[in-house]
């Protein structure tokens, strides 16, 4: 089995996210019972590159993106096979551009309701990333703030960020 690395954190990353989201969201929507109703991200608006949100196409986009890797372990000897551990800071942005031009306090609360979704999927109901077969993902962490950022775009198209950074650890066999 090849070494996978980061690329690997980041791909379970947004198949967790995609398998899971819609539900946390629909949970998070019956808990505040408000009349807020949080859209489910659509599968082509996930990216696992660096991309600015003005070129998403897409109002509601997540982005999935490895910042570094530093390695804790690699061990190896002569007849068997090797060990590599590693862990990962990944940062998912999610970001919604208010293209329905809905009032700024609403907007708020729906970004701040996909972050904490988001940390719901990952950290709290699947730290491991699971994936049917052998585990690579040791366990995933919640790293430094939650930032916020508001971007003013043309009028009625003002965009909320949310950056959430992940510590992910893997370990993996060659």
């Amino acid at each position: 089995m090849a070494i996978r690395g980061g690329e690997y954190a980041v791909a379970r990353m947004i198949a967790v996210l995609q398998a899971s989201l819609p539900a946390e969201l629909d949970l998070i929507d019956a808990e505040e019972s408000d009349g807020i109703v949080l859209d489910d991200v659509p599968n082509p608006a996930y990216f696992d590159y660096e991309t600015q949100i003005q070129n998403v196409e897409h109002p509601l986009a997540i982005v999935v993106n490895l910042v570094s890797t530093s390695p804790v372990r690699m061990f190896s000897t002569t007849n068997s096979p090797g060990t590599y551990e590693a862990m990962h800071t990944i940062t998912v942005e999610v970001s919604l551009k208010n293209i329905e031009n809905k009032d700024p306090d609403t907007l708020k609360k729906r970004i701040l309701r996909y972050a904490r979704a988001i940390e719901r999927v990952i950290v709290i109901k699947n730290p491991t990333l699971p994936l049917a077969g052998v585990e690579q993902v040791v366990n995933v962490g919640r790293e430094d703030d939650v930032t916020y950022i508001f971007q003013e775009q043309e009028e009625g198209a003002d965009v909320r960020t949310a950056s959430i950074p992940f510590r992910v650890h893997t370990r993996e066999n060659l």
